[in-house]
């Protein structure tokens, strides 16, 4: 398997964190040491900061590809369809 990093420099982390973290808040689940209480549990942050920055990029990346090959797929159609016009006129 093929990896991408990304390094930010230390200076710059805070900042690209709290971007991510102001624009997608992290997802928030029940804190698993008071599960069964009476009242529910707690929520817990899902991830850490540093973990919701990383979380966040790795899935803007599969949306990216996702988007891009759907917009392929449709193209690819359109065109076939164009072709197939083009032959029954």
């Amino acid at each position: 398997m093929a990896s991408i990093t990304l390094t930010i420099p230390d200076a710059k982390l805070s900042r690209v964190v709290d971007a991510i973290k102001g624009m997608y808040s992290i997802p928030q689940i029940p804190d698993p040491a008071f599960v069964g209480e009476p009242a529910g549990a707690p929520l817990i942050n899902e991830f850490t900061d540093n973990q919701w920055a990383k979380e966040r990029v790795r899935r803007f990346v599969v949306d990216t590809v996702r988007r891009w090959e759907v917009l392929e797929a449709t193209e690819t159609a359109r065109i076939g369809i164009i072709k197939d016009d083009a032959i029954a006129s």
